[in-house]
């Protein structure tokens, strides 16, 4: 009897990927766990960029920012003509 105890088990388990699984249970538990180290707390917490460039519109005059789109655009079309002669 005590050398059929040391024997391996040769057989696997498998696993059907078809079968209907319901870890519902365990989804939940892991949503909770999540939900208590308070993720979205310390994600609401964090500066929005977008915020930031509105802030930044609204601090800055509209005489400089006309003066930049224009500056910006001029660039834009000169590189665009470049790259075209270039080319």
């Amino acid at each position: 009897m005590a050398r059929f105890q040391k024997r391996v088990k040769l057989t696997e388990e498998t696993y059907n990927p078809f079968e209907v699984v319901d870890n519902s249970e365990i989804l939940r538990s892991n949503l909770n766990e999540i939900d208590n180290r308070s993720i979205r707390c310390r994600f609401k917490a964090t500066e929005d960029p977008i915020q930031y460039v509105f802030d930044s519109f609204d601090n800055t005059s509209l005489k400089t920012l006309a003066k930049d789109f224009v500056k910006e655009g001029f660039f834009d079309v000169i590189s665009f003509i470049t790259r075209i002669i270039n080319n």
